[in-house]
């Protein structure tokens, strides 16, 4: 990770030549990694500490010259508000004061969500996945959960996140659902008429992951369906530039850090 300056004694404080700039204390290793607002938080931090290291920058901690227009993602995937920023400052509050931060700056999207999708884990013992639905801006219907059971994978939380949206729409209403994942949309709009057919068995004969969550979304679609409404779904590219994706998306991250 890029830094502006870096020192491994506490005998004096480094400037920013900007004075009205906000300085950002960062502490790599220390009594307490992190970001401090104020040289005296970030000294309590490293004072004592054998191989402490700290830096000071500007509004840029990441990279401390200024941005010269390449986009600049920031993952934080342990923090206050676990999340990708697009600007530093926002960054630098979900992770201010919160225990072992982990978060880091890319230069797309994609890359930043996969910081942050690894470092949650995928199906590993003690990993967490979190369900996102999005509405719209200030929509009392928006979810963010951390998906329940023991089995935490990306592939449930997506046909889960399906699952959570036709249940927070009345059956007689038609629907559409904008989703990223074409798994979760094959899944649940064509793979499961030959499952069910071979009941609930692949090709090779293996029993269908996930089939408890596809038959429960099939039920939603198959009352909206004798309601007289459509269930219709659009696959959005993700992590693009899909305000609504990225919405959803960010819900998801914050429902995976929630405690069960």
């Amino acid at each position: 990770m890029p830094t502006t300056t870096t020192t491994t004694t506490t005998s004096r404080k480094r400037k920013v030549d900007d004075k009205n700039v906000q300085k950002y204390y960062a502490v790599r290793a220390g009594v307490r990694p992190g970001i401090y607002l104020t040289w005296n938080e970030c000294q309590a931090q490293i004072a004592g500490f054998k191989g402490a290291q700290s830096f000071v920058a500007g509004q840029n901690p990441e990279g401390g010259a200024k941005d010269k227009g390449d986009p600049r993602f920031y993952a934080v995937a342990v923090g206050n508000a676990p999340g990708i920023y697009t600007d530093w400052a926002e960054a630098s509050k979900a992770i201010v004061g919160a225990k072992g931060p982990k978060y880091k700056k890319f230069a797309t999207r994609a890359e930043a969500a996969d910081f942050i999708r690894i470092s949650l884990g995928n199906g590993k013992v003690g990993a967490s996945a979190g369900i996102g639905v999005f509405f719209g801006a200030g929509d009392s219907r928006n979810i963010s959960e951390r998906l329940k059971g023991t089995l935490q994978t990306n592939q449930r939380a997506e046909l889960t996140a399906v699952l959570r949206a036709l249940q927070s729409v009345p059956t007689t209403q038609s629907v559409r659902i904008y989703s990223d994942s074409m798994y979760s949309i094959n899944c649940v709009s064509e793979w499961y008429r030959s499952w069910a057919n071979n009941g609930w068995r692949t090709r090779g004969g293996d029993s269908v992951m996930n089939q408890d969550i596809i038959k429960a979304v099939r039920t939603y679609i198959d009352a909206r369906d004798k309601a007289g409404a459509a269930t219709m779904f659009c696959w959005v590219k993700g992590h693009s530039s899909d305000s609504g994706n990225a919405a959803a998306d960010l819900l998801a991250v914050q429902g995976a850090r929630q405690r069960t």
